[in-house]
């Protein structure tokens, strides 16, 4: 941005339990979030006529990693929602109608994560299946049919929903 005006922030903390409702009704529903924090912030403060290149600060949220909302509301009243994930996990997670894999290694350091609680929902919010990592990192979980999901579109994988709690 160059020369950018000062803007509206909302931040704030989404649960586990919030997520996939908040996310599919197209993050509208502010009402969920916890520690909410609004402020002003003027991105170009003591750098006029010079392009910048800034990042959101989340550390007056006071929680170190989880799925963290802001919302930037221009003077022209023009809103932009973000989404962050500030985790210590890696997932891949694999999914077919017989079988799902779950791997789970930490960020920092590749290695696997080893007896962490994972969960899968579908897009009800409903959990479907939960259980915990192997001392591979890896977890093994059933596929579409006996997570009760009996029809998708075709040439579509249904969605689900992966999480993970560091330990």
């Amino acid at each position: 941005a160059v020369n950018a005006g000062s803007v509206s922030i909302v931040k704030g903390v989404i649960s586990e339990d919030d997520f996939v409702p908040f996310y599919t009704g197209g993050m509208k529903n502010e009402s969920v979030i916890r520690h909410m924090a609004v402020k002003p912030w003027e991105p170009s403060f003591k750098a006029r006529n010079l392009r910048i290149r800034t990042f959101f600060d989340y550390s007056d949220l006071v929680i170190p990693e989880g799925l963290l909302y802001a919302r930037l509301t221009t003077p022209a009243g023009r809103s932009f929602s973000i989404l962050d994930n500030v985790t210590r996990l890696g997932l891949t997670f694999k999914t077919s109608q017989d079988s799902s894999f779950i791997w789970v290694t930490y960020l920092r350091t590749g290695k696997p994560a080893i007896s962490v609680p994972v969960e899968i929902r579908g897009d009800d919010n409903k959990v479907l299946w939960s259980g915990v990592t192997d001392k591979n990192g890896f977890a093994d979980a059933p596929g579409w049919v006996k997570l009760g999901i009996a029809d998708w579109p075709r040439w579509q994988r249904p969605s689900l929903w992966l999480f993970a709690r560091a330990n």
